[in-house]
C-alpha cells in the first residue's frame, strides 16, 4: 500500500530538494569563478566520475548498502520518494515547469467532485480546488486526466488557451531530446575531446 503523507509533513519534506538545489546554485554560481568551474570539469576527478559511480555500485560499502536499502523501502512505501523530497534536479525541473506552455485545466462547472484525480495523482496534488494545475510537483503523467469520469472536466491546455491532445507532451519530449542530440552531434559536443589513452590511464588508477 502506497502511503500518502499528510499535508503538514509533506510540504516541509518537499522543501528539502529546493534547499539542496539552492545549495548547489549558490556554490556553483556565486562561490566558484568561471575558471574554477572549467578547471573542475577538466579535472581527473570529474573525468572519471562515471567510472567512480560504477565502482560505487560494484563494490558498495556498508553505509552505501544501508542507504540504498532505506531508499528502496521508503520508495516502495511512499510513491516517488526520491523525486518528491530529495532530488535537486527534480526541483529544478519543477521550477522550469512554470514556464511550460502546457497546463492541465480543470473545469469546475462540470466537475462532480469524485476526487478520482487526486486519489490517482502520484504526487498527492490537490486538484479539485484549482482551475489551472500549475504546481512544481506535477510530473506531467496525465493520470488525473485519464481517470476523470467526466469527459472534458480535466484536459491539457496549450498556448492561446486551446485544448491539445495529451500525447503532445511525450511526443514533444522525444522530439526535443532528438533536437538537442542532433545539435550536439553537429557541433562536435557529443563526443569527448579527451583521447582514449588518457581515459585508460585514469581508469586504470581506479581498479
Amino acid at each position: 500500500m502506497i502511503l500518502r503523507p499528510p499535508k503538514w509533513i509533506n510540504l516541509p519534506l518537499c522543501s528539502i530538494k529546493y534547499l539542496l538545489l539552492g545549495f548547489f546554485i549558490y556554490f556553483i554560481f556565486f562561490k566558484m569563478s568561471p575558471l574554477q568551474v572549467e578547471a573542475f570539469l577538466k579535472s581527473p576527478y570529474n573525468l572519471v566520475a562515471d567510472v567512480k559511480m560504477l565502482k560505487f555500485f560494484l563494490d558498495p560499502s556498508r553505509i552505501t548498502l544501508t542507504t540504498l536499502a532505506c531508499l528502496v523501502v521508503l520508495s516502495v512505501s511512499i510513491g516517488n520518494f526520491w523525486c518528491r523530497y530529495l532530488c535537486p534536479y527534480g526541483a529544478l525541473l519543477g521550477l522550469l515547469a512554470y514556464a511550460s506552455p502546457f497546463q492541465i485545466k480543470h473545469n469546475q462547472e462540470t466537475c462532480i467532485n469524485c476526487m478520482k484525480c487526486e486519489k490517482t495523482c502520484p504526487m498527492s496534488i490537490e486538484i479539485t480546488n484549482k482551475t489551472i494545475l500549475r504546481s512544481p510537483e506535477c510530473i506531467g503523467c496525465l493520470d488525473c486526466i485519464s481517470k476523470c469520469p467526466v469527459k472534458g472536466s480535466l484536459f491539457l491546455q496549450g498556448p492561446c488557451n486551446k485544448k491539445v491532445w495529451p500525447f503532445v507532451i511525450p511526443i514533444g519530449t522525444i522530439i526535443t531530446i532528438l533536437i538537442f542530440w542532433l545539435a550536439a552531434r553537429a557541433t562536435n559536443h557529443w563526443t569527448s575531446a579527451i583521447p582514449p589513452e588518457a581515459f585508460k590511464q585514469l581508469y586504470s588508477a581506479l581498479f
